[in-house]
């Protein structure tokens, strides 16, 4: 039986999912080192769960995930498309009073924001999915909480501080997943994985 060796992925997926914490929670006035950080996250995590897919031949982990960032990614151009039709909206609207600037929102800002929900949401159901298989993979129970909570958080996100607090935890859930991941593993099969 052959040993595969996750040591690089244990470090790059829990040194990734480390980095957004740390930006966000003391390097909240430094705004290009938490950018920085932000990239270097999702690098380091996407590179992980690339090595993870391949090591236990299941591209779906992969994959789900990598469909989810892209439509956070999406999501979050939706959101500046929002800012700025929002704040056009109002700019103009400013000269029939505050009401009138609140009426100029219109149904294309609330749609634009509704589309940026719903994007959020399905991307954290595709991570879900990418956690869940990760979870089966290598019987690590961290990952299926993870992406869990973080699915829950993204739903809850409409009720602001119980839903970015769901996702904090399931953040810490996923730091968890991946420095409690076994440093190898005994290849069996293509698909069959068991712990070393």
């Amino acid at each position: 039986m052959e040993k595969v060796d996750l040591r690089n992925v244990k470090l790059m997926g829990g040194i990734g999912a480390i980095l957004p914490l740390v930006g966000s929670l003391f390097l909240k006035r430094v705004y290009g080192l938490s950018f920085i950080l932000s990239i270097t996250s999702i690098v380091l995590i996407l590179m992980a769960l690339n090595e993870i897919s391949n090591k236990v031949g299941n591209h779906e982990i992969f994959s789900n995930y990598l469909t989810g960032f892209i439509l956070q990614i999406i999501g979050y151009i939706v959101l500046m498309l929002f800012a700025v039709v929002g704040g056009l909206a109002l700019f103009t609207g400013l000269g029939m009073g505050f009401m009138g600037a609140l009426r100029g929102l219109g149904a294309t800002a609330v749609f634009l924001l509704f589309a940026f929900y719903v994007l959020i949401v399905v991307s954290f159901y595709y991570v879900k999915k990418s956690f869940d298989l990760i979870g089966e993979s290598l019987s690590n129970q961290n990952f299926k909480i993870a992406g869990l909570l973080l699915f829950i958080g993204a739903i809850l996100l409409i009720v602001f501080g119980i839903g970015a607090l769901v996702m904090f935890v399931g953040e810490i859930f996923e730091i968890i997943g991946f420095f409690t991941l076994p440093d190898e593993i005994e290849k069996v099969g293509t698909q069959d994985i068991q712990q070393g």
